[in-house]
């Protein structure tokens, strides 16, 4: 998929469809739908309908033998499997390597400005974390600096201008980060 292969182009150790199947898309909808309503339904935490579309057909991951990706007995990936044998529009393709990661990151960015802003840790602990907990190749806060808080919140913008449903609201820079960056 063009997304996991973007993303470990760049160095991060597997891309989210290769880690759903890799935890179970079971286990991380649940995730998803805890966070969801934890967070009052706010959209930036709204679960992917595709993670409902595997779930109902049975195709959690590696622990079915498929999932986003199809597995041989012996766990060796195969070729991508689209839930009960359709096209998969989550493989992004048609999509340029750069929107794909900048997509992704952007959010990830906006994310960890929520967290620091709301007092949950510190940009040096979120960095750690996602660096040693999750294999980032680098934390939030430094790939901010390297982009530049302009980029990032003129990035951020253009996703929430975009037409997909929500993306106002998903892509919303948060308070944190728009107030270092109107500075």
């Amino acid at each position: 998929m063009a997304i996991d292969a973007t993303l470990e182009a760049r160095g991060y150790p597997m891309g989210p469809f290769r880690l759903m199947d890799l935890v179970g898309i079971d286990v991380n909808l649940a995730v998803a739908r805890a966070l969801y309503e934890a967070f009052d339904e706010s959209p930036r935490f709204r679960p992917s309908p595709l993670q409902e579309v595997h779930v109902a057909c049975g195709d959690l991951g590696r622990k079915t033998g498929t999932g986003f990706y199809r597995y041989a007995p012996d766990g060796s990936a195969l070729p991508p499997g689209p839930p009960g044998g359709r096209r998969d529009p989550a493989a992004g393709e048609g999509m340029h390597a750069d929107e794909i990661a900048d997509r992704i990151e952007l959010a990830i960015i906006n994310e960890a400005y929520h967290a620091a802003g709301e007092e949950v840790a510190s940009p040096p602990d979120i960095d750690l974390a996602m660096k040693l907990g999750a294999g980032h190749p680098r934390g939030p806060f430094e790939r901010a600096g390297e982009l530049g808080l302009r980029a990032v919140v003129e990035g951020l913008g253009r996703l929430a201008r975009s037409d997909e449903s929500d993306a106002a609201e998903r892509f919303r820079v948060a308070p944190a980060l728009w107030r270092i960056a109107s500075l």
